[in-house]
């Protein structure tokens, strides 16, 4: 386990990459300086691995999709929280947008004793949303947030 944990912790730091600022520099000014930023996380930093479906068919006239959120494993965290943003837009990249809300914009997983362990969020339109929508093909993006405490 130890000498797992070594080739890990080397591997991570082959693999960080070092931020560089961007500046501007006068041509008759000869130095310049450059503040190099890393961060490495111990051997009891929080792991997870959660799925989220990269697409989502949302169904013509449909007033709520499910999302599914699942969470296969965890070590070293109380629980796991994913959160979207409430409410969002899909559009057909000319003249129709159909917003949308979200339930259940935040999932908390606190409960490892069983995994897989899934859970849902909504995707509710309403009857005016698509009444209101010229045809067209609608895409839109959910961004996700997942924390560990």
């Amino acid at each position: 386990m130890k000498k797992l944990l070594c080739a890990l912790l080397t591997l991570s730091l082959i693999f960080c990459a070092a931020a560089l600022a961007e500046g501007t520099y006068d041509e008759d000014d000869s130095t310049a300086s450059t503040t190099l930023t890393t961060t490495i996380k111990g051997p009891d930093a929080p792991t997870y691995t959660i799925i989220i479906p990269s697409t989502l068919t949302i169904e013509p006239n449909a007033t709520s999709t499910a999302l599914t959120v699942q969470l296969t494993e965890v070590a070293n965290a109380e629980s796991i929280t994913v959160e979207t943003a409430a409410s969002g837009s899909m559009t057909n990249g000319s003249d129709g947008t159909i917003a949308f809300t979200v339930s259940s914009n935040e999932l908390s997983f606190s409960n490892f004793s069983s995994l897989p362990s899934s859970k849902m969020m909504n995707i509710n339109i309403t009857a005016e949303e698509w009444q209101q929508a010229p045809a067209g093909d609608y895409t839109g993006t959910m961004s996700f947030t997942i924390s560990a405490k």
